[in-house]
C-alpha cells in the first residue's frame, strides 16, 4: 500500500468509526429499556482507538499535504466518541426494587422477586399530559419471566398495544406511542374511578397510573401522569 492509501485508509476508517460505534451500541442495547440503554455508550471508547491513531499519524508526519485533512477528521471523531461514551456515566435514580411491590394488585400481577428498578420524573408533548413520572422495572436473564409473561396475556385488564382504540391512543405518553417493539401490552386504571382502560371524558384532571409490559426488553414500565382533556 502506498503512502497516500495509507492517509486515505485512515482518513475513512476514523469517519466510520463513528457509525460503527453507533451500531455497536445499537446491537449491544436493543433488548435493553431506554433507561438503562444510555449506559452501554461507553462501547464508543472502544471505537476512539483508530481516530486516536490517526492523529498520531498525523502529527508524526505533520509535513505531509494529508496530514492537516486527517488531524481534522481525528479531533472531530474523538471527540464525539468521548463525548458519547460519558453518557454511561451519567448517574440513574435506581431505587429498592420492593417499592414496586405496592402496584402489584393495580397491575392484577405477580412480580418477580427481584429486578432492577429505576425513577425518571419526565414531561411530555401533550399538553394534556402534566406531572409525568416513569418507574423502570427491569429483568436480567438471571430472572425467570416465563409467568409473568403467561399472567399478562392471559388478563383481562392487560391490551396489546395493536389493539388500542383511539381514546385510549390519544392518552399515551409519545414514549410509548412511537415504540415500534412487538407485543407490547398496556393497563389504563383511573385511580379517581378505579377503573381499567376507559376513555377520560371530563376536563377536570384525572389521575392515572399506565402500564407498559415489553417482552422483548424484559422490562414493565409504570407512568403516573395528571391527564386532563381540553374544553
Amino acid at each position: 500500500m502506498n503512502h497516500e492509501k495509507k492517509w486515505n485508509v485512515l482518513f475513512y476508517l476514523s469517519i466510520f468509526s463513528v457509525v460503527g460505534a453507533f451500531l455497536t451500541w445499537s446491537e449491544t442495547t436493543k433488548r435493553l429499556p431506554q433507561e438503562l440503554a444510555f449506559y452501554k455508550s461507553w462501547t464508543d471508547w472502544i471505537w476512539m482507538s483508530i481516530p486516536i491513531f490517526t492523529l498520531y499519524y498525523s502529527r508524526k508526519h505533520k509535513e505531509n499535504r494529508f496530514s492537516k485533512k486527517n488531524t481534522i477528521v481525528g479531533i472531530i471523531a474523538t471527540g464525539v466518541l468521548l463525548f458519547g461514551g460519558l453518557f454511561a456515566f451519567i448517574p440513574n435514580e435506581r431505587i429498592n426494587y420492593k417499592e414496586i411491590f405496592e402496584y402489584e394488585n393495580i397491575l392484577q400481577i405477580k412480580l418477580p422477586k427481584t429486578g432492577i428498578l429505576i425513577y425518571e420524573q419526565s414531561s411530555d408533548i401533550n399538553d394534556n399530559i402534566n406531572n409525568l413520572t416513569d418507574m423502570t422495572a427491569y429483568y436480567n436473564k438471571k430472572v425467570d419471566i416465563k409467568d409473568l409473561d403467561r399472567q399478562i396475556k392471559k388478563s383481562k385488564v392487560w391490551i396489546n398495544k395493536n389493539d388500542l382504540d383511539n381514546d385510549l391512543n390519544k392518552q399515551l405518553p409519545i414514549a410509548i406511542k412511537i415504540n415500534n417493539f412487538d407485543n407490547l401490552y398496556i393497563l389504563f386504571y383511573n385511580k379517581e374511578t378505579k377503573q381499567y382502560n376507559t376513555k377520560i371524558e371530563a376536563s377536570v384532571k384525572q389521575d392515572i397510573i399506565l402500564s407498559v409490559y415489553c417482552k422483548r426488553t424484559r422490562s414493565i414500565n409504570i407512568f403516573e401522569y395528571n391527564y386532563a382533556t381540553k374544553k
